[in-house]
């Protein structure tokens, strides 16, 4: 039988990144996607997304793991569940103490949504709140939309999937796991990560109507400043790749104000890794970045290029 879904898109996109609310107190991320006004309804009937029960169990995880750490930050996890929300999107926020996390249920319900892809996503609103530098257009609590992206698969996914686990890897993404980290259950989170975001990419190429990005073929933009913008979908893809990569603890935090501490720089020697130069400007005393300079050579002659740029 035909499974039918019930998606309204509305016209044009978001004009930013950041708004004020009313009450002084808050500023709202408006979302992990831009505003492409998708709604998925709770009664819709549809193939794939996550079922109400696997939407539960996600954010019972990650509030497991994080509450505390909030909470010895001075700060209240609030992960509101939204299933009954149709909107495909997430959200942060912050009111006072309280990190505010906004997981609607239309995200969830996407037909192309995995858990994992789903736990990225929330580990990206969460990394608005703890992702550190560089933070978003000044405003002080908030991290950006490419360091956010860089702390859900760096600090967070891996957090929460140490013990490897999750589906398959493709050969190319298994053979850069395996270079990047030497024990087979570190290569395997790598491997489980960077497939939370090969799905993660399907959804927003489905959601944009565009190709989805691909390892081979980085985002060559090279920012003159960072950009706190909602990066492209191949340079967020670069970063979440990059982010796999990278072999820095996830114990290692990242700084509020510098940031280096906590990520894979090519001032420490790191060849992969490191963040993308699409939305990501090196501090001006740290060493020049080379655009496209480091590779991933496999076995069978393919190149994933680094995650994907030097820094």
């Amino acid at each position: 039988m035909k499974r039918r879904i019930s998606l309204v898109m509305a016209v044009g996109l978001s004009v930013g990144v950041w708004q004020y609310s009313q009450n002084t107190q808050t500023v709202l991320c408006e979302g992990y996607f831009p505003d492409y006004g998708m709604k998925i309804s709770p009664n819709a009937v549809q193939a794939g997304g996550l079922s109400e029960e696997e939407y539960h169990a996600v954010l019972d995880r990650i509030e497991s793991v994080y509450a505390p750490i909030v909470a010895a930050k001075g700060g209240r996890l609030d992960m509101r569940r939204l299933w009954s929300n149709a909107s495909v999107n997430a959200s942060a926020q912050r009111i006072g103490n309280t990190f505010v996390v906004n997981m609607f249920g239309g995200m969830a319900r996407f037909p192309s949504m995995t858990a994992d892809a789903f736990s990225m996503i929330a580990c990206h609103e969460l990394g608005h709140h703890l992702g550190g530098a560089p933070k978003g257009n000044g405003r002080g609590w908030a991290s950006n939309e490419g360091q956010s992206d860089y702390f859900a698969n760096l600090k967070c996914h891996r957090r929460l999937f140490g013990g490897g686990g999750g589906g398959k890897t493709s050969p190319v993404l298994a053979e850069a796991c395996s270079q990047s980290f030497g024990s087979r259950r570190a290569q395997a989170t790598c491997g489980r990560s960077a497939m939370a975001a090969v799905a993660i990419g399907k959804v927003a190429a489905e959601m944009s109507r565009s190709n989805p990005p691909g390892f081979g073929t980085p985002d060559p933009k090279v920012v003159s400043r960072i950009s706190d913008r909602h990066p492209a979908p191949q340079c967020r893809f670069d970063t979440q790749m990059a982010a796999a990569l990278c072999s820095k603890p996830f114990t290692e935090g990242f700084d509020d104000r510098d940031p280096v501490p906590g990520a894979c720089t090519r001032d420490a020697g790191f060849r992969v890794g490191v963040r993308p130069l699409c939305w990501y400007k090196p501090p001006p005393s740290r060493r020049p970045s080379l655009n496209l300079a480091d590779t991933i050579t496999l076995p069978d002659g393919n190149l994933l290029i680094e995650a994907l740029r030097a820094s």
